[in-house]
């Protein structure tokens, strides 16, 4: 069955062409007729016909999405197996102190003040102080070895987070959260996940050593003493 749209009755040249589904749907094609008579497609629309009356009411309009590369690249990766490996390391520490004076040390360079044998090159930040966005290199023979850190999460007194990658074979991604204990003391939560990224990555990863936790006696000995600990 072929009408002119009732909808669209100055537009003479739009045409929909119907196509009964069931006995109160109908599937159009509308079409636009040139003035040299080529009929152009403008895509397919819904319609229900209400009671026996000849009007065509728009109903809403269903888009089908082409997912077959995607599709192919999710079968493709889970055919072939999980080939990189990723380890995790999770700390928690009691610390004397309340959430606002611990989470201006979360900082690369107040962690200058606390933490022996660190060094970083600030490449941008507007303050000079950690911030969201905060970009930072640690250089070669530091303790957390050469790497590029960015700042991706920062709730102040509440949360920090950072991604961090490693001479092109891992990537680090830390999660800080600070608890307010409401007694002055604050619980801290260091969450750290390595992945690797190639096979030098898995082979650091297998042999990484035991979690480290030097830095959170580091920690808390600053916050007893507003000096760095001697090493």
């Amino acid at each position: 069955m072929t009408q002119k749209s009732d909808h669209d009755a100055k537009t003479i040249m739009v045409w929909f062409e119907v196509y009964k589904e069931t006995k109160d749907e109908y599937k159009s094609r509308r079409f636009v007729v040139g003035s040299d008579g080529n009929k152009l497609s403008l895509g397919y629309r819904l319609f229900c016909r209400r009671n026996d009356t000849r009007s065509l009411i728009p109903q809403k309009r269903r888009i089908f999405m082409n997912t077959i590369k995607s599709e192919k690249k999710v079968n493709g990766f889970l055919a072939s197996g999980q080939k990189y490996k990723r380890m995790c390391h999770t700390y928690e520490k009691l610390l004397n102190a309340k959430p606002e004076q611990i989470f201006p040390l979360l900082c690369p360079s107040r962690e200058l003040d606390w933490i022996n044998g660190w060094d970083c090159d600030l490449i941008y930040t507007s303050t000079g102080y950690a911030e969201k966005d905060c970009i930072f290199t640690t250089p070669e023979g530091s303790i957390f070895d050469s790497g590029i850190w960015i700042l991706t999460q920062f709730v102040p007194n509440e949360k920090v987070e950072l991604v961090r990658t490693v001479q092109d074979s891992r990537v680090v991604h830390i999660r800080i959260t600070l608890k307010d204990n409401n007694d002055g003391t604050t619980t801290g939560m260091w969450e750290e996940k390595y992945t690797a990224l190639n096979e030098q990555g898995n082979e650091m990863v297998e042999n990484m050593p035991g979690p480290d936790t030097q830095f959170l006696t580091e920690l808390s000995y600053y916050l007893k003493n507003g000096e760095l600990m001697k090493a």
